[in-house]
C-alpha cells in the first residue's frame, strides 16, 4: 500500500472509531470534503494500475464517489448533519476498496518482473500469430471464427492483471490449441484447392489432347505423332498428384512443340494438293458454274494460307473442310475422266504385265475387299467413340486412295493397305 494511502486510511479509521459525533460539529466542512476527495483520488489511481480493474472494487469505488459528490452538495448548503453522514459513508467505502485492492495486488507484486514480462510477451506473440492467420483466411476466403480465440486472450490478460499465473498459462494453452487447429484448417483447404485446381488443369489438358489427336488425324500426320499424343493422354488420365500432373504437362508441351513443324508441312502439302486439283479441273471443266466454284475454291485457298501463317489451326481445318466440299462436287465429272484414263492405262498394262503380276493384283484386290468389310463393321460398332470414328473416316479415305492407285502403282497400294491395317488394329485397341 502507498504511504499516503496508509496514513489517510489510518486517520479515517481513528475518526470513525474514536471521535465522538459532537466533535464533528466543530470541524470545518471543507476539511471533510478535502479528505474525501483525496481518498477518492487515491483509489482511482490505484485502480488505474490494473489492466482490467476487478468489477467488485470498481462498484465500491463508484459508490464512494457518489457519497463524495453528495458530501460536496451538503458542504455547499452548510448542512452539517448530512455532510457528516456522507463523509463517513464515503470513507467506509474507500477503505473497503483499499483493502480489496491491497488483497488483489499482493499476488501481482509477488510475481517477479521477469514472469510478468514473459507472460505479456507470450500473449503478444500468440495474438500476432492469430492476426497472421486471420489475414491469410480473409485473403483466401476461408471462414474461421476467431471469436473464441479473442475471448481467451481477454481472459488471459485479466488473469495476468490479478496475478493468477496458473489461469494465464492454462488459457494460453487453450489459445495455442485454437491457433494450431486454425492453421491445420487453412492448410487442408489450401491442399484441397491445389488438388482441385490440378485436376481441372489436367481435364483441360486432356481436352486439348483430344483436339490435337483429332487435328493430327484430320491432317494425316504420321502414326508416331498420333500414338505419342494418345499415350500422353492416357498417362494424364491416370495421374491425381498435382506435382506429377505438372511434370506430365511439361512433357505434353514438348510434344506440342515437335508437332508444330509436321503440322505446318502437312498443311502446306494439302494446299499444294488443292492447287494441283484446281489446275486439273481448269483443264477439263469449262462451264460457267464450274468456273464459279473454282474461283471460290481459289479464294478459300488464299484464306487458308493466311490461317497457316497465323498458326490458326482451328480455322485452317474448317477452311480445308469447306474447300473439300467444293472440290468433291466435281467428283462425278472427274471420276469419269479418271475412269477413261485408267481404262487406257489398264489396256497398256494388260499388254505388258506378266501372269505373276496379275496374281499380285488379285491378292491386292482381295485385301482391299477384306479391309473394306472390316471398316464397315467397325463403323457400325463405334458410333459413340469420336476418336475411333475419325480414324474410320481416315481408313476409308486411304482405301479409296488405294483403289485409285491399284492399277498404276500396285506397290504403293500395298503400302497404303498396310497403313489401313494399322489403323484398324488401333481402332480395335482403343475401343476394346
Amino acid at each position: 500500500m502507498k504511504p499516503l494511502a496508509f496514513i489517510l486510511f489510518t486517520l479515517v479509521g481513528s475518526m470513525i472509531l474514536t471521535i465522538p459525533i459532537q466533535a464533528y460539529a466543530d470541524a470545518q466542512l471543507d476539511s471533510l470534503l478535502r479528505i474525501a476527495n483525496q481518498a477518492r483520488d487515491n483509489i482511482k489511481i490505484r485502480l488505474s494500475q490494473f489492466e482490467t480493474p476487478p468489477n467488485e472494487i470498481s462498484k465500491i469505488y463508484e459508490q464512494g464517489s457518489v457519497e463524495t459528490d453528495e458530501l460536496a452538495k451538503s458542504v455547499l448548503n452548510l448542512d452539517v448533519p448530512s455532510a457528516k453522514q456522507h463523509f463517513l459513508s464515503a470513507m467506509k467505502l474507500f477503505k473497503e476498496a483499499s483493502d480489496l485492492i491491497s488483497s488483489s495486488t499482493t499476488d501481482v507484486e509477488s510475481l517477479s518482473s521477469t514472469d510478468v514480462s514473459r507472460l505479456k510477451i507470450a500473449i503478444i506473440r500468440i495474438e500476432n500469430d492469430a492476426n497472421r492467420l486471420k489475414a491469410v483466411a480473409t485473403k483466401n476466403n476461408i471462414e474461421i471464427d476467431f471469436v473464441e480465440f479473442d475471448n481467451l486472450i481477454q481472459i488471459a490478460k485479466q488473469s495476468l492483471g490479478i496475478g493468477n499465473v496458473d489461469d494465464v498459462n492454462k488459457t494460453l494453452g487453450v489459445a495455442k490449441q485454437f491457433i494450431i487447429g486454425a492453421y491445420n484448417s487453412i492448410s487442408e483447404v489450401a491442399k484441397q484447392r491445389t488438388s482441385d485446381r490440378a485436376k481441372d488443369f489436367a481435364t483441360k489438358q486432356i481436352e486439348n489432347l483430344d483436339k490435337l489427336i483429332s487435328q493430327a488425324v484430320a491432317l494425316e500426320l504420321s502414326q508416331d505423332i498420333i500414338d505419342n499424343l494418345q499415350i500422353a493422354k492416357e498417362k494424364l488420365q491416370k495421374i491425381s498428384d498435382p506435382n506429377q500432373i505438372v511434370l506430365e504437362t511439361k512433357g505434353i508441351n514438348t510434344i506440342k512443340e515437335k508437332l508444330s513443324t509436321p503440322t505446318i508441312n502437312r498443311l502446306n502439302a494439302i494446299i499444294h494438293q488443292f492447287e494441283l486439283k484446281i489446275q486439273e479441273l481448269n483443264k477439263n471443266l469449262l462451264d460457267d458454274d464450274s468456273k464459279t466454284k473454282i474461283k471460290t475454291a481459289n479464294d478459300m485457298i488464299v484464306e487458308l494460307k493466311q490461317f497457316v501463317l497465323d498458326n490458326n489451326l482451328k480455322e485452317a481445318l474448317q477452311k480445308i473442310s469447306s474447300i473439300n466440299e467444293i472440290l468433291n462436287s466435281f467428283k462425278v465429272k472427274t471420276e469419269a475422266i479418271k475412269d477413261t484414263t485408267n481404262s487406257y492405262e489398264k489396256t497398256n498394262l494388260t499388254n505388258n504385265i506378266t501372269k505373276s503380276t496379275d496374281s499380285k493384283l488379285e491378292r491386292i484386290k482381295a485385301k482391299i475387299q477384306t479391309l473394306e468389310e472390316k471398316l464397315n463393321n467397325l463403323s457400325q460398332t463405334v458410333t459413340d467413340n469420336e476418336i475411333a470414328t475419325k480414324w474410320i473416316k481416315r481408313g476409308f479415305s486411304l482405301l479409296e486412295e488405294a483403289k485409285l492407285q491399284l492399277d498404276k502403282y500396285p506397290d504403293k497400294t500395298s503400302n497404303t493397305l498396310n497403313e489401313i491395317e494399322k489403323i484398324i488394329l488401333m481402332i480395335q485397341k482403343i475401343t476394346s
